[in-house]
């Protein structure tokens, strides 16, 4: 893969992503800054972004519209020094069919 083939790829993962947030926040406002406020309260160190996400929900977090939405508070949480990569990690989601996922881990 060349790297202008891989700067599209980023650009078109941010543009999903943000249009999954931006729709979320429609729906229901304030939803980046409640699943923010989630994720910090999960309870275990390291985690995929698809256990936080279960989490939240069976925890009352309202579901986004799509899950994509998730990728912009695990963006904001990494920026803000929340959290880390710290590798990969196979994916629990039947759907995903087992395919590499980031794995994080809480910085505090």
């Amino acid at each position: 893969m060349n790297q202008l083939n891989i700067f599209e790829a980023n650009r078109r993962r941010d543009k999903g992503i943000k249009t999954a947030a931006d729709h979320a926040e429609l729906v229901e406002p304030t939803w980046q800054d409640k699943a923010l406020e989630m994720l910090g309260k999960y309870p275990r160190q390291e985690f995929m972004a698809e256990d936080v996400r279960a989490w939240a929900y069976l925890m009352g977090l309202k579901p986004a519209p799509h899950a994509r939405a998730w990728g912009a508070v695990i963006q904001r949480a990494n920026k803000e020094g929340l959290i880390e990569h710290i590798g990969y990690g196979k994916t629990a989601n039947p759907t995903a069919h087992r395919t590499p996922a980031s794995m994080w881990k809480k910085t505090g």
